[in-house]
């Protein structure tokens, strides 16, 4: 069954078919709120907000619609007012889960492990607008046209943005990296 089936049937009043969909998405949130406020329990709670939101204005779903860019255009309001009211991101330790690693050579994981620690500090340098667009556009494998409807511009403005984002990860990167 589709996203967008459920959630119909979803705002024709089949509250419970709600569950499948935090099934699919629970992590998938999490994980872009935690790349965008790098705080767990927040993260926690912002994907919480999400569903309850989903619920509270299902009526708002248009068939034909992606759900997928529907879900993202709510966690992304609620991000922009969480950040909002905080005003200030705090960077918690990184998760990074041993199990992950592929090579069973130890000097590799540990510059594995590095890099990625490396890419996570240049991506947290980022503002706000450049860590979402990319976060849209290579973390959840979203499409150009899709994220375009989310941040409500063009597919050509998208590029640009992402363009313009990855130089600037690009820079901080190697920034950390030659430290």
């Amino acid at each position: 069954m589709t996203d967008e089936h459920i959630m119909q049937q979803v705002k024709e009043g089949a509250i419970q078919q709600l569950g499948l969909l935090f099934e699919r998405y629970k992590q998938p949130m999490y994980s872009y709120f935690m790349r965008m406020t790098w705080d767990r329990p927040m993260s926690e709670d912002l994907t919480q907000v999400v569903f309850e939101r989903i619920l509270k204005y299902r009526n708002s779903f248009h068939s034909g619609r992606s759900f997928r860019a529907w879900i993202y255009q709510i966690a992304r309001n609620v991000c922009i007012n969480h950040l909002e009211k905080s005003k200030r991101m705090q960077m918690t330790e990184l998760d990074i889960n041993q199990s992950d690693w592929l090579s069973s050579d130890v000097n590799e994981r540990i510059r594995d492990k590095e890099t990625i620690e490396n890419l996570n500090r240049a991506l947290a340098r980022l503002t706000e607008k450049q860590r979402e667009v990319l976060l849209l556009t290579r973390y959840t494998d979203m499409k150009y046209a899709e994220v375009a409807e989310i941040l409500e511009c063009s597919v050509s403005a998208v590029k640009v943005k992402v363009f313009r984002a990855t130089e600037q990860l690009r820079k901080h990167f190697f920034k950390i990296d030659a430290l």
